[in-house]
């Protein structure tokens, strides 16, 4: 009766670790919930559904610590949406990122001595970035 008791608890208690609710996300699971949280937020920024006809309205706010896109780590907003809003998101995004690259082991090269944008274009009805004479789309 007692090796019966055992057994079954034995049973129970491998079958109750097998059906955890906590599942763990994948690599590429946890990947795409980063892009989607980053499309997100340059869907907010309404950088892409906002035709640019000042640039005075226009801003631009640092996204990617590593600065090494041609972009130097910045996007554009409109500044039309609340600026407060946008840098909480830009902050659980990267907040989000470290973690799951932390957990992946994802190592990133941080670029040295990118520069700021220094102002805002409107080229073609759409915003740019400007980095003194140059321009990036």
């Amino acid at each position: 009766m007692k090796k019966l008791s055992f057994i079954l608890f034995a049973i129970c208690l491998t079958l109750g670790s097998c059906s955890s609710d906590d599942k763990e996300n994948t690599q590429k699971e946890d990947l795409d919930m980063l892009d989607n949280m980053r499309n997100e937020i340059i869907q907010f920024t309404q950088v892409n559904s906002q035709v640019c006809n000042n640039p005075e309205e226009w801003g631009f706010i640092k996204i990617d610590a590593a600065g090494c896109s041609g972009n130097g780590g910045y996007i554009l907003y409109s500044k039309k949406v609340s600026a407060a809003t946008l840098q909480n998101k830009i902050e659980e995004y990267n907040e989000t990122k470290g973690k799951i690259y932390t957990k992946w082991g994802i190592f990133v090269d941080y670029c040295a001595g990118t520069t700021p944008p220094t102002g805002v274009k409107c080229v073609n009805e759409k915003p740019v970035l400007s980095f003194d004479n140059i321009v990036f789309n």
